[in-house]
Parts: structure tokens; sequence; C-alpha cells
């Protein structure tokens, strides 16, 4: 039985096609840990442990944050001389 070159191609490619499809099946996971990074620990491998996300501020990160989020919103909201900025921002807001 003599087969056409293309078919014979076609057929590779098939089986190339179903080949890839399961190996990539197979290294699917909808556990969404899997894309996190481990920390390591001198648990057994099994035990999951996302990284720490604590982000500790200093003791006056409070008050300096205030002080700059209040320069910002004046260096945003720059007007004229006698504009009350807030004046126009409180009634945009009570509409």
């Amino acid at each position: 039985m003599s087969h056409a070159p293309s078919s014979i191609g076609l057929a590779a490619a098939g089986i190339f096609v179903g080949v890839t499809t399961l190996a990539m099946s197979a290294l699917h996971t909808d556990d969404p840990r899997a894309t996190e990074t481990l920390v390591p620990t001198s648990e057994p491998a099994s035990t999951f442990r996302p990284p720490p996300t604590e982000n500790w501020l200093g003791e006056n990160a409070e008050s300096d944050n205030k002080a700059r989020r209040k320069a910002h919103y004046a260096r945003i909201h720059r007007a004229p001389p006698g504009v009350d900025w807030k004046l126009i921002e409180r009634d945009n807001g009570l509409r």
C-alpha cells in the first residue's frame, strides 16, 4: 500500500499535534498556587507557603504620606489666585 507524500505529511502532523496536546494537558493545572513563588522552608515539599506580603511602615509614615497627599492635591488643582478649588470640587461632588 503506497501513500501519497501529502497524506504522510498530514498523518505526521496529526500525530505531532496529538502528542503536543497531550503533553500540554499533562502540564496544565487549575491550582492558582502553581504560578506563585514558593518560599524555602524546612517543612515537607507538599506544604505550600506563599511569599510574605507584609510592608512594615516607619513610625511617621502615615503623617508623612498625609502631608505628601495634600501637597499632591494642591499641585494637581492649581488655580489662579482667588479661585477656591476646594469649593469647586465640593460643588462638583454635589452634582
